[in-house]
């Protein structure tokens, strides 16, 4: 009998069980997937238009992507510029990592229209926090590093950072 069963199995070509193999495989990490990059899309997407936004220097757009109770609080109730608020919010106005290139002058446009490129390096999500992490490359070719806040809000995100 265990000689009969060996044979059948020199029947199926390897091919055609390989094949089998690997449909049954992408058929069941498809499924896994699907429901992992669906909630990815919508963090990838809001990632890329801030991306272009920023390299644009649409800053205007920039803003509108903010908590708006955060940015009240930050520009308002605070004070802080405009310019100052959204160099905040990518990470950019810290020690050792300032866009500002004369720190004893106000943060201004100028300053973050220096901007040429991001480069996202990680995101790390938490509920419904995400930390974002990567490069700024300035039009002089110098290097900051980019740390953003979101907060997943209404099947969609808005830039948070620290309030104070």
């Amino acid at each position: 009998m265990e000689n009969s069963d060996h044979n059948i199995l020199n029947r199926i070509p390897i091919f055609l069980l390989m094949i089998l193999f690997v449909l049954v495989s992408s058929c069941n990490s498809a499924k896994k997937s699907s429901i992992i990059s669906e909630e990815d899309k919508v963090l990838n997407e809001f990632l890329s238009a801030l991306k272009i936004e920023i390299e644009q220097h649409d800053w205007k757009a920039v803003t509108k992507r903010a908590d708006p109770v955060h940015y009240n609080t930050k520009v308002f109730d605070v004070g802080l510029s405009k310019a100052q608020y959204i160099a905040e919010l990518l990470g950019l106005h810290a020690v050792n990592n300032n866009i500002n290139q004369d720190e004893t002058t106000e943060l201004n446009y100028e300053d973050l229209n220096r901007i040429k490129e991001i480069i996202i390096t990680s995101t790390q999500k938490n509920a419904k926090l995400v930390t974002v992490r990567g490069v700024v490359i300035l039009k002089d070719g110098h290097k900051l590093n980019l740390h953003i806040e979101l907060t997943e809000f209404a099947g969609s995100y808005l830039l948070t950072g620290a309030v104070g």
